[in-house]
C-alpha cells in the first residue's frame, strides 16, 4: 500500500477503536483500546489529540502499568 493508503487505514482504525469505546466505555479491553488510540495519534502525527488522550488515560488509569508506554508515545517525534 502507498503512504496515502496507510493513512486511510490508520484513520479507519482510529474510528473503529473510538466506536468500540463509545459502545463499551468500561469494557474489559477499554484500557488496551485507549492505548491503541494513543499509538495511532502518535503515528498519524496528531500531537494535540495525543496529548489530550494521554492526559485522559492518566486520569482514568492512574496506576496503569502502561503509563510508561504512554510517556514514550508522548516523547516520540513520529
Amino acid at each position: 500500500p502507498t503512504f496515502s493508503d496507510e493513512k486511510t487505514y490508520e484513520a479507519a482504525a482510529l474510528a473503529a477503536y473510538r466506536a468500540i469505546l463509545n459502545r463499551w466505555p468500561k469494557g474489559v479491553l477499554a484500557h488496551e483500546v485507549e492505548l491503541a488510540i494513543l499509538a495511532l495519534h502518535a503515528k498519524l502525527g496528531q500531537r494535540e489529540a495525543l496529548r489530550r488522550a494521554a492526559a485522559a488515560f492518566s486520569r482514568r488509569y492512574p496506576t496503569s502499568p502502561k503509563r510508561r508506554e504512554v510517556m514514550r508515545l508522548l516523547r516520540r517525534k513520529k
